[in-house]
């Protein structure tokens, strides 16, 4: 697009609310039609300009309209439909903590929102309070499409506020691509916000806050708002996952059980997600050997059919691709089969050749290929066993190692979000760019507390010690509840609790019984005279 400045096309009214933009303005169009125009720098001007040419095409209640969009310089500006509402922050500001049923509404029509963005390949990237506006006939709709994902990763350290962190995912903070889920678990922050009164997680400043995004379990909803119905809870509880996977699949699966829940339906709890398969390493080994030991045989055939070959192949020990491909082409060779010691690969810094084949000074044939094996000075790996998950990749990164795969195991001695394991261990020696494996805490196995009143206090006690909880009794007369059977339980049915938490169960005596009257002494009559 040919750059533009916003200014040539728009005459300025006054300022907007900034929100996620460098600047924002109210203004208008030629035809005298108001606009919003918010003004980013972008991290890569074309794909944020891609991403409003996509967005212009939603139309849709819960979405603001975007209208137009440009360059300037190394600025971009996209103007949309001024939103006659507020944002859910100064909702929250005036109304307090809002009702389950009014929190699911507003909830499913961003997740509507969402799933066309979605649908038309558009992130929003910044769901939060601020960019979710409830207009005054109760339509929500959502602004500031793609502006913060435009310039993440935004500052997540010590010196950053809070504010920064309060609704990043975890994939965000973990320095990874903004993905669809992304989005779901941003709008489950602002749920469980609405819902309780507090965020999920909060801390003095964003690296706190981003720490426990990644590894720390939130405080179940019921727990802080007894009046939350389970099936809401079982929503936000899901889209807060950690992996991105044990989210739901789309947004708009997202939209259809917050519309259940809206309409007093029961949602159940996701089941867990599907451990990750690992691809099987044995069958691509021995592919990968028969390849390597047929080529050095038909290699070793070939020179020794044509002895006394004219040509030395050069020492190539210690050069870099692009320097053995430019000694080989000098001397009538060429570059055949280039392969990487483990931990290496074509991106590792300071890769150079330590094997080669056919060797230094073997004399070969001109135009013969030289296969050579990469490697690179060997780093030790660190010990982040212990460690939070967000400091553990620091300490990974700060290596010049990557993080490969993360994976959740529960555990009863190690906290939440701290590392259990690591593989490779603490100390070994590995190529810079090499993948480290992390085994993360989850906590405590939790489960959702059975629902037992009315049972008999044996069945009860079964069920509770079937699904992993203990049990405490405790003892109170009823006239409506059967002596034996419970009369109630804490926590109650649909919470979600660690495994091995005691439910407290108040079982009926019977009746309360009727005192027997206490008989009275009477005074003889005077006999008469």
């Amino acid at each position: 697009m040919k750059e533009t400045s916003w200014t040539s096309r728009y005459r300025m009214i006054g300022e907007a609310t900034r929100g996620d933009a460098a600047e924002a303005f109210r203004a208008v169009d030629q035809r005298g039609n108001e606009v919003v125009v918010k003004v980013t720098r972008p991290r890569d001007p074309q794909h944020f300009l891609h991403q409003m040419e996509a967005a212009a095409k939603v139309d849709h209640p819960n979405v603001a309209r975007v209208f137009d969009w440009g360059k300037d310089g190394d600025h971009c500006w996209v103007a949309r439909e001024p939103v006659d509402g507020v944002d859910l922050r100064a909702v929250m500001s005036s109304e307090g903590r809002l009702s389950s049923e009014a929190a699911a509404i507003v909830g499913e029509q961003a997740a509507a929102g969402l799933a066309v963005l979605h649908t038309a390949g558009v992130l929003h990237g910044g769901v939060a309070p601020h960019t979710v506006l409830r207009s005054f006939d109760g339509t929500v709709k959502l602004v500031d499409v793609g502006l913060r994902a435009a310039v993440v990763p935004v500052d997540l350290s010590k010196a950053a506020p809070a504010a920064l962190a309060w609704y990043t995912s975890p994939e965000e903070a973990l320095g990874q691509p903004l993905v669809p889920a992304s989005d779901q678990y941003a709008l489950g922050t602002v749920l469980y916000e609405l819902t309780t009164g507090r965020r999920p997680f909060d801390g003095p400043d964003a690296f706190s806050v981003a720490d426990m995004q990644v590894g720390a379990q939130p405080t179940p909803p019921r727990t802080l708002a007894g009046d939350i119905p389970p099936s809401l809870e079982n929503v936000i509880l899901r889209v807060l996952q950690k992996q991105p996977e044990a989210r739901y699949t789309s947004m708009a699966d997202m939209e259809r059980d917050l519309r259940a829940v809206v309409m007093g339906a029961h949602v159940p709890l996701a089941p867990p997600p599907a451990p990750r398969k690992k691809r099987p390493v044995l069958p691509w080994m021995i592919a990968l050997l028969v390849l390597i030991a047929a080529a050095a045989v038909l290699t070793a055939w070939a020179l020794g059919a044509f002895g006394g070959g004219g040509i030395a192949v050069p020492d190539l020990a210690g050069k870099d691709l692009e320097q053995a491909r430019t000694a080989l082409q000098a001397d009538k060779l060429k570059l055949g089969t280039v392969e990487y010691e483990e931990g290496s690969s074509a991106d590792t810094p300071g890769v150079a050749v330590v094997a080669q084949s056919p060797k230094a000074g073997d004399k070969v044939g001109e135009g013969t290929a030289v296969d050579v094996t990469m490697s690179a000075d060997l780093i030790a790996v660190p010990d982040v066993v212990g460690k939070s998950e967000a400091q553990a990749v620091a300490d990974i990164t700060g290596a010049k190692l990557k993080v490969d795969q993360v994976e959740r195991e529960a555990s009863d001695t190690v906290a939440a979000g701290l590392v259990i394991k690591q593989t490779p261990q603490a100390g070994a020696k590995v190529a810079p760019g090499s993948p480290v494996s992390l085994v993360v805490s989850s906590g405590q196995e939790t489960a959702s507390v059975p629902s037992v009143v009315g049972a008999s206090q044996s069945d009860a006690e079964d069920a509770l010690e079937s699904a992993g909880f203990k049990v405490a009794t405790q003892e109170q007369a009823s006239d409506t509840v059967p002596a034996g059977d419970v009369i109630s339980q804490d926590p109650s049915a649909g919470v979600t609790a660690a495994k091995g938490a005691t439910v407290t169960l108040v079982i009926s005596t019977g009746p309360t019984p009727t005192p027997t009257p206490t008989p009275t002494e009477t005074t003889p009559e005077p006999a008469p005279t």
